[in-house]
């Protein structure tokens, strides 16, 4: 009877946890969402994970450079390229770029389309799909190369706006 009571209140535990799971999509589908407006984790860790798994498994050893997508801010660029742990933002259409298109979060389950470099000088589509672990977070479950022949967009980085001086003190000598 013990053991009975404990799988239901296990099975209810995860039931709840799976039920308040987030649910997002980078960019907004019905384009609602605030241009250039913070983006929540886990977006940010799964572009960067998604870019890092078609570097290796893709393309090799070469220089990381990222587009994502319209829309996102530069702090955002910053916090994929730190958990790179290298990298920097496409900056001219001539570059050779991983490029993330589109970010869903489904619960436990999200999924990463970015095109990825090829050696041949064309790109790979893929989706590159992850299960959240409970205990070490979102992995890679499995992958899809598309076969669809898609042209790289053009840069989407911008770079934040300067930071506001702080005003010039002026002395007034006294009469």
């Amino acid at each position: 009877m013990r053991a009975i009571r404990f799988l239901a209140i296990l099975v209810l535990v995860m039931l709840l946890a799976g039920g308040c799971s987030r649910w997002a999509t980078h960019p907004p589908l019905d384009g609602t969402g605030p241009s250039g407006g913070p983006i929540a984790e886990p977006i940010p860790s799964l572009m960067a994970d998604a870019i890092r798994f078609a570097h290796s498994h893709y393309r090799g050893h070469d220089e990381v450079i990222i587009n994502l997508p319209e829309g996102t801010p530069a702090a955002v660029y910053e916090m994929v390229t730190d958990r790179l742990g290298r990298g920097r933002p496409m900056m001219a259409s001539s570059e050779r770029a991983y490029h993330v298109t589109e970010v869903r979060v489904r619960g436990l389950d999200a999924q990463v389309d970015l095109l990825s470099p090829r050696k041949d000088g064309y790109y790979h589509f893929v989706t590159i799909s992850f299960r959240q672990d409970l205990l070490r977070g979102y992995q890679v479950a499995h992958t899809r190369l598309w076969r669809i022949r898609e042209e790289p967009p053009a840069p989407n980085y911008r770079s934040p706006p300067p930071r506001p001086e702080a005003a010039a003190v002026v002395e007034i000598p006294e009469p």
